[in-house]
């Protein structure tokens, strides 16, 4: 049988041959009536005299891909692609959500390696439709695709709406990737929906949000106070610690609302955030009050992590000193001497403290220590 399917096939190409039938529609006849390999030399004919490259680089790539050979038959579609992007591009993008590993990984590379702008154009409108669809299975093929590729943004709109879902799944999948996008996740808007995410109960999924805003780095200043929220549970700790310290260096305004909610919180918490914070050494120096007036506390351990902390930051900025002349009323001594200490180091930019400084060393009841530091810090201020 398989005999006379082959005489019948040359009797037609010797009699179309008066019609000058082209290798590919030989390809194709071949293709059809199950020959293959004459199918793949007319193919490979028709490629090499420039006729219909794309789309016989595509058909190639079919052949292969019945016979498993996945290597060859995602290098052939990678081929057609560079040629022309209307061709084998949805056929490609079938196979990022299939079952086989093996073809998905192909698929992946493939994709990756586009040079053809227009297939690169065409590919990113497509992934972009299939995340603002309602398909779990492709849009879970598709978040699994975008750490592959190189340049993601084309479709972070649609990526940044998946956190607008109530599929946890999804999330799940998302998160990871925005640290690539910090800047418009921040311009969007979105960053609160992931700080959002902080006060939920899916554990993994409180997980991958700390993890996502440490790896967002200044991006994501705005999380750091909520951070240190969830750091009050023993489980979350080393976790937001690690995000906190890629995050950088907090605000003024948030280092008041952080060392204001510690005060009664876990001494272990309030060492671990004081000593981080203090860790940053020059940057901290806004910050010296704050870590002054936890020289209130009652552990000694904690007192402990604030002198350790000061030692590194060093004298405290010119703009601390108000704060600095308020503490001088504290009832607790060794915030006074210390914030005496502080504005003597501080010099001339400490001037305005003068009149405060003058009535601790001219008071009768003021013990003689702290007279004796008020005076010397006067020397420093108006030398």
């Amino acid at each position: 049988m398989r005999k006379i399917k082959y005489l019948i096939l040359c009797l037609f190409f010797v009699f179309c041959s008066c019609n000058r039938q082209s290798d590919f529609d030989k390809a194709l006849e071949y293709q059809d009536y199950g020959e293959y390999e004459e199918a793949i030399k007319y193919y490979v004919f028709s490629i090499n005299k420039g006729e219909k490259v794309a789309l016989a680089e595509k058909k190639l790539g079919d052949i292969f891909f019945s016979r498993q050979n996945y290597r060859e038959a995602f290098n052939h579609y990678k081929k057609s692609l560079e040629v022309d992007a209307e061709v084998a591009l949805d056929k490609v993008m079938q196979f990022i959500s299939h079952s086989e590993l093996k073809v998905k990984n192909y698929a992946y590379l493939t994709l990756n390696d586009l040079k053809n702008k227009e297939s690169k154009l065409r590919m990113f409108d497509y992934l972009s439709t299939v995340l603002k669809s309602k398909n779990q299975y492709k849009i879970l093929g598709v978040l699994e695709l975008l750490p592959k590729l190189k340049n993601y943004i084309p479709v972070s709109e649609a990526l940044l709406d998946l956190l607008n879902t109530d599929n946890s799944m999804i999330k799940r999948e998302v998160l990871p990737l925005l640290p690539n996008i910090a800047g418009m996740v921040v311009k969007r808007g979105y960053l609160d929906k992931i700080i959002a995410l902080l006060n939920q109960d899916n554990e993994v999924l409180k997980n991958l949000a700390i993890d996502c805003l440490g790896d967002m780095f200044s991006w994501a200043q705005k999380a750091y106070p909520d951070l240190v929220v969830v750091a009050v549970d023993p489980m979350y700790r080393k976790r937001v610690l690690r995000a906190t310290e890629k995050i950088g260096v907090p605000t003024k305004e948030q280092v008041n609302e952080i060392f204001n909610y510690l005060k009664d919180k876990p001494e272990d918490l309030k060492i671990a955030i004081i000593e981080q914070i203090g860790n940053k050494r020059t940057e901290a120096k806004p910050f010296v009050p704050n870590f002054i007036a936890f020289l209130n506390d009652n552990s000694d351990d904690v007192k402990l992590a604030v002198r350790r902390s000061l030692s590194r930051i060093g004298k405290a900025n010119k703009s601390c000193v108000p704060e600095l002349i308020a503490m001088l009323q504290d009832d607790n001594e060794e915030i006074v001497a210390r914030v005496i200490y502080e504005l003597g180091d501080l010099g001339k930019d400490a001037g305005e403290a003068v009149d405060a400084l003058k009535k601790i060393a001219e008071n009768e009841n003021t013990k003689k220590e702290l007279k004796d530091l008020a005076k010397t810090a006067l020397q420093k201020i108006q030398e």
